[in-house]
């Protein structure tokens, strides 16, 4: 088994079903690559297509570029906002047949689209070469399938450029591992992420009373009552 990250219920799962074996890790499990470059903006929802367009106005035309976004819909959604705006785009998610997501990756691979909006489905297993941009459109909900998306440029000894959209409450479970994640790397941490951190560790740790919310769960995250700032379309990869 070879994976860039091993979170523990894969690591249980082999467990289970192999003997006696070994275990070698390469640098730090679970980090990224210091080969790229990670940058973290905070977005509001509804800037976020704005603030895509900013950024693929200033690529070069020989980059591929590999756009993540949590639901289908989306992808689907702004592949076609793309297109619209003449940049060559196309989608891969769960709801296409194999044939044809092999088709997609073909063509992206040689070059007939520059841009590929994409699910989770394409955060591990893929080797496609030169793609020197990954953008999180979307953050996943754990730090492990971020760096299994950014790992999709900066392979081989390539240099690469992650770029991730930080939408408050939504994202913000992920942010102590995204800062854990950057510094490990080497990467500049944004001083907004930085000073909401300390923030967070000050309220759960400073006081004299108890400052735990009863509705946090084991890992710390918060159950809330308030509904989700964004639709939230329940459909998988």
């Amino acid at each position: 088994m070879f994976s860039a990250t091993f979170p523990g219920g894969v690591q249980r799962a082999a467990h289970d079903f192999l003997n006696s074996y070994t275990f070698v890790a390469i640098g730090t499990v679970g980090g990224a690559c210091h080969d790229i470059q990670q940058i973290v903006y905070k977005v509001d929802r509804y800037d976020k297509t704005n603030k895509l367009l900013e950024i693929m106005r200033e690529i070069q035309l020989d980059e591929k570029i590999i756009i993540f976004c949590e639901r289908k819909f989306n992808s689907v959604h702004l592949t076609t906002a793309l297109s619209n705006f003449g940049f060559m785009a196309t989608t891969l998610n769960s709801d296409m047949t194999q044939r044809d997501r092999e088709l997609v990756l073909k063509e992206f691979s040689d070059g007939k689209y520059q841009i590929m909006v994409a699910t989770g489905i394409a955060s591990r297993g893929l080797d496609i070469a030169r793609v020197s941009l990954v953008i999180n459109y979307d953050l996943p909900e754990c730090i492990e399938e971020y760096i299994q998306r950014i790992g999709r440029t900066g392979r081989i000894g390539n240099v690469g450029k992650a770029i991730s959209f930080f939408q408050d409450i939504v994202d913000d479970p992920l942010r102590p591992k995204l800062q854990s994640a950057l510094r490990n790397a080497g990467q500049e941490v944004p001083e907004w992420l930085l000073q909401e951190c300390d923030l967070e560790e000050k309220s759960l740790h400073g006081s004299r009373f108890p400052a735990t919310d009863f509705r946090r769960n084991q890992q710390g995250f918060l159950w809330s009552s308030v509904p989700a700032a964004v639709e939230m379309y329940e459909d998988g990869w």
